[in-house]
């Protein structure tokens, strides 16, 4: 099911495969909160929903959910293997700091006084985007479906990571390659979102100033990052891509407001 190695056939695979999601691992306590909110919410039962106490129990998975994120895609890379020189290792870390407290705040805004009508939607989005295997025991992931163009941009980074000696090689392609994903995580994790519910006046444009600032903010990130690191530290890359690009047959739409019946054949 993952991508486990770089080879000829599963490069053609990841190319023709509308299965792939560009994903992060997330705490299967998460994924079971959004899902028990989104049915709660869904639900014919006559029993009232309480707007404040669902609004909180929706905030606190997505604020767990950045954090899971903040800590695959950048703590534990850190901890692991740092290769950053302690200039580099302090702006980086400066940035990431801004960027995570950006976000926990453009929630609290837009959540502030979301409508239980708006909640109903936006929980079944995230319910949606929270995907996994039909099993008790399986990894969690958050994540969005990885378009055909992306899916041949990472077919052709990869080749040339693995055929390549100097990172000035493909270094373009890198940032090219991530500018994209940021683009298009913005817009599932985001924009797609905010379409669905009705935040007007200040909080909107408060919202959408902080994301926009984010984004810059990652990629300003990306490319100082890439000022500084060599092959030897990103050669790896093709054949751990499995940790971020996954192939799963889902038998429901991913990133879309209406609410899955029955998800996982079973309750989650």
């Amino acid at each position: 099911m993952f991508f486990k190695e770089l080879s000829d056939t599963l490069m053609l695979d990841l190319l023709n495969n509308d299965n792939a999601f560009w994903v992060f691992p997330i705490k299967k306590d998460d994924q079971k909160r959004i899902r028990g909110v989104a049915t709660q919410l869904h639900s014919n039962d006559a029993k009232p929903v309480d707007p404040i106490k669902t609004r909180d129990e929706l905030v606190g998975s997505l604020n767990s959910i950045i954090d899971s994120a903040f800590v695959f895609y950048y703590e534990k890379p850190s901890a692991e293997r740092d290769s950053l020189s302690p200039m580099v290792r302090k702006a980086a870390n400066s940035i990431v700091s801004a960027v995570r407290k950006t976000i926990h705040l453009v929630i609290q805004k837009v959540f502030k006084k979301m409508s239980l009508h708006d909640l109903k939607g936006m929980a079944a989005y995230l319910d949606s985007m929270a995907i996994s295997e039909a099993s008790e025991d399986a990894q969690a992931y958050l994540g969005f479906p990885l378009k055909e163009e992306l899916r041949q941009q990472l077919v052709r980074l990869m080749t040339s990571i693995t055929e390549g000696t100097h990172i000035e090689q493909y270094s373009s392609e890198i940032l090219r390659f991530f500018s994209d994903v940021v683009q298009e995580s913005t817009h599932h994790y985001y924009h797609k979102p905010m379409a669905l519910v009705n935040v007007g006046g200040f909080a909107k444009k408060a919202a959408d100033l902080g994301i926009d600032t984010t984004e810059k903010g990652i990629l300003r990130l990306i490319k100082r990052v890439l000022r500084d690191i060599s092959h030897d530290d990103i050669k790896d890359l093709p054949e751990n891509i499995h940790f971020v690009v996954i192939t799963l047959d889902l038998p429901y739409e991913a990133c879309t407001p209406k609410f899955i019946e029955n998800k996982f054949g079973m309750d989650c």
